[in-house]
């Protein structure tokens, strides 16, 4: 789903000159949940019209009102109809785990003892656009790159199936035996000019709604393994993970949430499986009277410098400031590594894709 079908942006914002995204976190074939720009918009109206007065259950009717996306209109929709009915507003968020996620409930929970639901609101719209921009940047990288290779392969078929079967007939009229490699670039253009492409694009098609109807966690497990096989998008997630993982621990405790909630509810914006065991570990190590800088001296995940810094910050109680640090230092590693994956990756693949078609 587009992150385009969004919240309609009031006056004041278009005016500002808001910047669109450039695609959507996921894809709705595999049953997105909404985009992160959509809900950063969410809140950021639902802020607006708190601090101005407004009570939840109208100010909740306005965003749903402006709202295009329709799986956030409908989830608003219910939480009307469940603070109506005297629900908490953080329980009616607990019956739409697809939107809402643990680190939402965690802080709307804390604003809810605290009085302070507008300021709350105005963290989650910060770290929706905030995990929104990396995970555009990261698209933008991979964008041009993709659209080589798919246009290469797409060359590639063209040749096999309406170019080669045209110089079949030259090489039948041969009488040496022809080297194995053409024999069989020959077969295979034969199998696709004679309608082998519509069996593959049937298997295609057949793996994506397998992959559609597969059960999130194997999707999940299945993706990671494919990615860690390759250094370089590996160390690219794992920056990725990171960069969220220390921003919503920074996000949490500056909105009253314990250390250990904050360790408990982040493992929801991880994508590393490794990482998430890791969480687990550290989680246990808190709950038996652990310090957080020593439980995440054990952790090999955790960059040096990263533990330095929280180290420092834990002693002089400066934590979420340290947490706000470590991002944006390694929001600015990621940036580098897709920078230099995008100015390689394109040549390559125009170099490889020009070798396949010679």
């Amino acid at each position: 789903m587009s992150l385009f079908a969004g919240l309609k942006r009031s006056p004041k914002k278009a005016r500002g000159g808001f910047r669109a995204p450039f695609v959507s976190g996921r894809f709705l074939l595999f049953g997105a949940s909404v985009p992160p720009q959509v809900l950063s918009d969410f809140f950021d109206h639902l802020a607006t019209l708190l601090a101005s007065g407004i009570p939840l259950l109208q100010a909740l009717e306005f965003t749903k009102n402006a709202t295009r996306n329709k799986r956030l209109t409908q989830a608003i929709g219910s939480l009307s109809d469940k603070i109506r009915s005297g629900a908490h507003f953080s329980d009616a968020m607990g019956e739409h785990p697809e939107v809402f996620d643990h680190i939402v409930l965690g802080m709307v929970r804390a604003a809810e003892a605290s009085g302070h639901m507008e300021t709350i609101c105005q963290e989650l719209a910060r770290s929706f656009a905030q995990r929104a921009e990396v995970r555009n940047r990261l698209t933008q990288a991979l964008a041009y790159p993709s659209l080589v290779a798919v246009a290469g392969a797409l060359t590639v078929c063209v040749l096999l199936i309406f170019v080669v079967p045209k110089l079949t007939a030259v090489f039948e009229l041969w009488e040496t035996p022809l080297p194995l490699i053409t024999r069989i670039l020959l077969s295979i253009s034969t199998f696709l000019s004679r309608g082998g492409f519509l069996i593959l694009l049937l298997v295609f098609v057949g793996l994506i709604l397998a992959l559609r109807f597969t059960d999130p966690k194997l999707r999940r497990r299945i993706s990671f393994s494919i990615v860690t096989r390759v250094p370089f998008l590996k160390d690219l997630f794992f920056l990725k993970d990171f960069v969220h993982l220390t921003r919503t621990w920074g996000m949490l405790l500056r909105s009253g949430v314990p250390l250990i909630a904050a360790i408990r509810s982040s493992k929801d914006v991880l994508w590393n499986l490794e990482i998430r065991e890791e969480m687990n570990q550290l989680q246990e190590k808190m709950i038996r009277g652990g310090r957080f800088e020593e439980a995440i001296r054990g952790s090999v995940w955790f960059p040096e410098m990263a533990q330095n810094i929280l180290s420092v910050g834990s002693t002089t109680g400066t934590l979420v400031q340290s947490f706000e640090k470590v991002a944006f230092f390694y929001e600015k590693e990621l940036d580098r590594k897709m920078r230099l994956m995008a100015t390689f990756l394109e040549p390559l693949l125009i170099l490889t894709i020009g070798l396949v078609v010679g």
